[in-house]
């Protein structure tokens, strides 16, 4: 996860190939890719989603990779994430709005 919100590109995938479980939640119930889509680090986020992270999980908050990528305001990694389905949930629109 630090790797991920640090953008370390080459950390992250050394442990995946090492086995890092991908989807794997802090305290808070982030995962990576939630953690590098708040950061803006649109190669970080490429490489989770190749490596099958899951773009619904959501923490404990019920906020997913494009809700952080969202209120970062990070168009590039909200374009990816779309690319690859994900979608606004309600409580995003109704809080854009």
């Amino acid at each position: 996860m630090t790797a991920a919100s640090s953008d370390n590109q080459e950390a992250v995938k050394a442990l995946l190939d090492a086995g890092a479980e991908v989807d794997t939640k802090d305290k808070n119930g982030r995962t990576a890719l939630m953690l590098a889509a708040s950061e803006g680090h649109v190669n970080i986020v490429r490489t989770l989603i190749v490596a099958g992270a899951n773009l619904a999980a959501a923490d404990t908050k019920h906020q997913d990779a494009l809700a952080f990528a969202t209120e970062g305001e990070h168009k590039a990694v909200i374009r990816f994430l779309k690319s690859k389905g994900a979608v606004e949930t309600v409580t995003q629109v109704k809080e854009e709005q």
